[in-house]
């Protein structure tokens, strides 16, 4: 299994999913370039599909032959979707996926994002995964507004993507694929997800309750719970 995170998040602070993936699977956590984590510190540039789709791959070259599924969340999925269709590549499990939809940010979405950017404490990053969180339990909570405290005092964070022409995701239609909504996701709406999910394969839109765009730290289970059905 391949896991890609989004923006503003890595291996390290993937800690939950990980663990709830790797008792089924293999695991290997590909950090994106411009993000904070082990990758490179340069940013795609211009043309994202290209750069993007070139990038991932040479981190499927480097893994196992054997058919592997491919986790991305929120940018992780936009990336993702840049890929080639590959053979080895057994489904894909889009969790709040961006490149769907344009992202919606609402003043109070607007209103933290802003004040966790200019101020760079622990209050605001507090606040800011409150926006992100749809109400739901974040385990570890402490250890996640610590990172994101720290991602804004050393690392400029990234905007979402635009949406992707739809020739790029209907070239996923012959590969399995789930896409996992939170309903309190104020970014991208469970229900906005639905219509374009289908332009890959009839993709079906799974909302997990009690959720928002923190999906894969507040439920990793159920990210797990999807991916066997694909083994």
């Amino acid at each position: 299994m391949l896991l890609v995170p989004g923006t503003n998040f890595s291996a390290a602070s993937s800690i939950g999913l990980v663990t709830a993936l790797a008792g089924t699977h293999r695991v290997t956590v590909a950090d994106l370039p411009g993000q904070p984590g082990l990758s490179s510190a340069e940013r795609c540039g211009d043309d994202l599909v290209r750069r993007h789709r070139c990038w991932f791959a040479e981190v499927h070259a480097h893994l196992a032959e054997e058919p592997m599924i491919v986790v991305g969340e929120s940018l992780g999925a936009a990336v993702v979707l840049c890929a080639d269709p590959d053979p080895r590549i057994a489904g894909l499990v889009l969790v709040v996926p961006a490149g769907l939809v344009a992202a919606r940010v609402d003043p109070g979405v607007l209103a933290a994002a802003t004040g966790w950017t200019l101020r760079r404490t622990e209050r605001w990053s507090d606040r800011l995964l409150h926006t992100m969180d749809g109400g739901a339990t974040v385990p570890d909570r402490a250890r996640l507004i610590e990172w994101m405290t720290l991602v804004a005092r050393h690392a400029r964070t990234s905007l979402a993507p635009v949406p992707l022409p739809a020739s790029v995701l209907t070239r996923w239609r012959s590969t399995p694929c789930r896409v996992l909504a939170g309903p309190g996701d104020r970014f991208f709406p469970a229900g906005r997800l639905v219509v374009p999910a289908r332009r890959m394969r009839d993709a079906e839109t799974i909302r997990v309750d009690g959720t928002g765009h923190l999906l894969t730290h507040t439920a990793p289970r159920a990210v797990a719970g999807d991916c066997p059905e694909f083994a």
